[in-house]
């Protein structure tokens, strides 16, 4: 399953659960929101997908494949401030709670290595053919 794919799947199921997607970004295609750092302004991301819902905001990031870094990356991204102006700009307001989750392809074994990434985010979205399983108290 391609990044694409699992972008798509995931962003299926959010709008059917009620989730606005603000932004989407699949892999070499450039669509995506660039949020520039506040730090460096040569520094900038492009979430996978940015969505909302009520007040919280959620920013995934997505492989076709477990990859630890993402994980460090994007617990960065939450408990940093560097991306907050950036990202408070484009939803038009200050006033939200930020999540951060990743989603690759169901992997047949969740190792111990993988489940100690997992506490870095809030979410991990395990994406199958006909189903997405998620790990973390998703609302």
């Amino acid at each position: 399953m391609s990044e694409e794919q699992v972008t798509k799947a995931i962003m299926l199921f959010l709008k059917e659960k009620d989730w606005a997607i603000m932004s989407y970004d699949f892999p070499q295609s450039g669509t995506g929101k660039v949020l520039r750092s506040s730090v460096n302004p040569k520094k900038s991301i492009i979430p996978d997908i940015i969505c909302t819902k009520g007040n919280l905001c959620i920013l995934f990031e997505n492989k076709n494949k477990f990859v630890p870094s993402d994980f460090v990356k994007l617990n960065n991204l939450k408990i940093s401030d560097e991306y907050k102006c950036a990202l408070d700009k484009f939803l038009g307001t200050c006033d939200y709670i930020l999540k951060v989750a990743t989603g690759f392809p169901a992997h047949p074994e969740i190792t111990s290595a993988m489940r100690e990434r997992f506490a870095l985010v809030d979410y991990v979205f395990l994406v199958e053919e006909s189903s997405i399983s998620i790990l973390g108290d998703f609302v």
